[in-house]
């Protein structure tokens, strides 16, 4: 007899804005479960309580704790209440009243944060499972720490570790039940305690445990239909409806937030085909091994953010004492929590561009690396400004001799200097090619792309 498809949904806390979108969200793993798909939950917090969260835990005061855990009482009940039957409502009261007065533990006792913090998802967890149980379907909330996502002490996943123990976990409920799985947290190996895997991550959680039961497709459902060709806020609103998972990598890495980049290679890694989408409408984007692209339409997306680009100009750089310049002032960023998105060198300027807002320093970025510099006895200039990031991705581009100069022209045409490119390495089966410009031309830029190329 052949074994029944198991499938993975997620869920992003847009769709659990109240209880019409944990209801539908509920009807959703039912109807798979009636076409026989062994189905398993995997689930973010309620929109907008994981900032509440983070900010209860800042400040612990008896008071400020006793009216955050009252708001919450109210906003669950709310949702809980309109659970139909009246002994699965009870219960459920009760459950999420327990992980409440746990949680109001939490904030009174020191310590704790990465619990705390990721309580959310265990709320939505135990709403999810009780929905599922007033509709007649035998449901069990487990948390990203009980399943077995297993963390070392530095932030890293033990993937091989992490998918026997999911699989362990999962393995008398499937098929008899739905299990729903908290994101966000896991285990830290060293320490046996919770361990925060980092903003936005409930896709990875998702990824995860696709892969440790093998599941026939992995699916995230969103607030959007799936991933946009060009950012909305440009006019443009075609869902691509297939993406390879290299193409899909290049998009996130720029700084689209549909899907957490390291979902994409955990998918990728253990061949399980991700389908973004919503609840509302039919348009999705598959993202698997296949790619869209073609010779006459090599583009698969184009993304456009605002970046900040820093520069630093020294005299010392091309020389000995100047040895190791570039490892010094990335070493600093990193240690400053800032991510580098692109670097540009010449003999004696280093160019820069990090994500808008990444700068988690204490003062402004360009006084840090100027202080930290000058304290390896170099004598930086440095100068920072925002600029215009176009990102232009497609597998077919690979075999498209003079693609970066045919892209440059675009730009030359509309009278658009570029400040800053780059490409990828063209051996890489997904290139991709940046270019840096003024922001306030993105706008024109972005059109005269989706004009010449999509």
């Amino acid at each position: 007899m052949k074994e029944a498809e198991k499938i993975v949904v997620k869920f992003g806390g847009s769709v659990f804005k109240d209880h019409r979108g944990f209801a539908d969200s509920a009807d959703y793993l039912a109807g798979l479960h009636d076409k026989g798909r062994i189905t398993i939950g995997v689930v973010s917090a309620p929109k907008g309580v994981t900032n509440s969260l983070k900010k209860a835990e800042s400040n612990r005061d008896k008071k400020n704790v006793r009216m955050f855990i009252e708001e919450l009482r109210e906003k669950y009940d709310m949702i809980l209440g309109r659970i139909p039957a009246g002994n699965i409502r009870d219960e459920a009261s009760n459950q999420m009243e327990e992980e409440l007065n746990h949680l109001k533990e939490l904030l009174l006792s020191p310590g704790k944060r990465d619990e705390i913090v990721s309580k959310g998802e265990a709320h939505s967890g135990i709403i999810l499972s009780q929905m599922m149980r007033g509709r007649g379907y035998d449901s069990t909330f487990i948390d990203g720490y009980s399943v077995g996502v297993t963390v070392n002490s530095k932030g890293g996943i033990e993937e091989s570790l992490t998918l026997q123990s999911i699989r362990n976990s999962l393995e008398r409920y499937l098929g008899s039940s739905i299990p729903i799985v908290g994101g966000y947290v896991g285990r830290c190996m060293e320490t046996n305690e919770y361990k925060l895997l980092g903003d936005n991550t409930t896709d990875v959680t998702g990824a995860l445990v696709a892969s440790a039961v093998h599941a026939v497709i992995y699916e995230i459902l969103k607030d959007v239909p799936g991933i946009y060709r060009v950012e909305p806020e440009f006019g443009k609103k075609d869902v691509i409806p297939i993406l390879s998972y290299d193409e899909a990598s290049q998009i996130t890495w720029r700084g689209s937030e549909v899907v957490h980049p390291l979902a994409i290679q955990y998918a990728k890694h253990n061949s399980i085909p991700i389908r973004v989408k919503n609840l509302k409408q039919r348009k999705s984007t598959l993202i698997s091994r296949a790619s869209s692209t073609t010779h006459e339409y090599p583009v698969a997306a184009i993304s456009a953010r605002r970046f900040y680009l820093i520069s630093i100009e020294d005299d010392l750089m091309d020389t000995p004492e100047g040895r190791g310049y570039l490892s010094k002032m990335t070493g600093i960023l990193s240690e400053s929590g800032v991510d580098i998105s692109d670097v540009s060198t010449s003999p004696n300027v280093i160019s820069v561009t990090i994500p808008l807002g990444s700068q988690k320093t204490d003062g402004r970025i360009e006084d840090v690396l100027k202080k930290r510099l000058e304290d390896y006895g170099y004598h930086p200039n440095v100068q920072g400004k925002e600029v215009g990031g176009i990102s232009i991705t497609g597998e077919a581009m690979q075999n498209r001799p003079g693609t970066f100069a045919h892209l440059a022209g675009i730009l030359g045409r509309k009278r658009i200097s570029i400040i800053m490119g780059s490409q990828s390495d063209e051996t890489l089966r997904s290139p991709n090619i940046i270019f840096y410009i003024r922001p306030k031309l993105l706008r024109t830029a972005v059109n005269a792309y989706c004009e010449d190329l999509l």
